[in-house]
């Protein structure tokens, strides 16, 4: 496979992803639950390399509770939430802004310690060029899946695979792929 049918095929999965994830907040037959502020905290990634540039991104996030939920066999929970994130994004010498706002999903065990977390935002960059990496435009969505996990009822750990690209919005569109670490304070 060409390395531009593989782009087509990510972008294409970060548009339906998202399409998916917003219908799913406002059209799903679902129970009402609480609208609350679930938990903030500080994420942050190793080293990125990909052709170009070694990348790092760094932010602060706080995550949102939507009122749509779905209780699901077995004490499982569905639940909808948005987040919003304000960090760095830092390669080639050169350091940005990165902002993100957008829904996901969060399946939670039992007990609630254990939780399965994925969506997706639109999100800006303060700019598009870090050294030879050259994102194409300052508008970027982002898609993510991952895993948290309680300490305590108020402090948890985190990991999330992450994947930055404008979806071919522009002709540039090397795409950026994270490892990110997390902790979390939950309310």
């Amino acid at each position: 496979m060409r390395s531009w049918d593989y782009r087509l095929i990510v972008c294409r999965s970060i548009r339906l992803a998202f399409a998916l994830s917003t219908l799913a907040l406002f059209f799903a037959p679902i129970a009402a639950g609480e609208m609350r502020w679930l938990d903030i905290g500080f994420r942050g990634s190793a080293y990125a390399t990909d052709e170009r540039e070694d990348l790092e991104q760094y932010e602060l996030f706080a995550s949102y509770g939507l009122p749509w939920r779905w209780d699901l066999p077995g004490g499982w929970d569905l639940s909808t939430k948005i987040e919003v994130t304000a960090g760095a994004l830092a390669g080639g010498g050169e350091t940005g802004l990165v902002t993100s706002l957008g829904p996901g999903l969060v399946l939670s065990s039992p007990s609630g310690r254990l939780a399965f977390d994925g969506g997706s935002s639109a999100a800006f960059l303060s700019r598009d060029k870090f050294g030879e990496q050259d994102f194409g435009l300052k508008f970027q969505f982002i898609s993510h899946a991952g895993l948290r996990f309680k300490l305590t009822p108020k402090l948890g750990i985190g990991y999330r695979y992450q994947h930055m690209s404008n979806a071919s919005i522009s002709a540039q569109n090397p795409g950026l792929d994270l490892h990110m670490l997390q902790i979390s304070f939950h309310f």
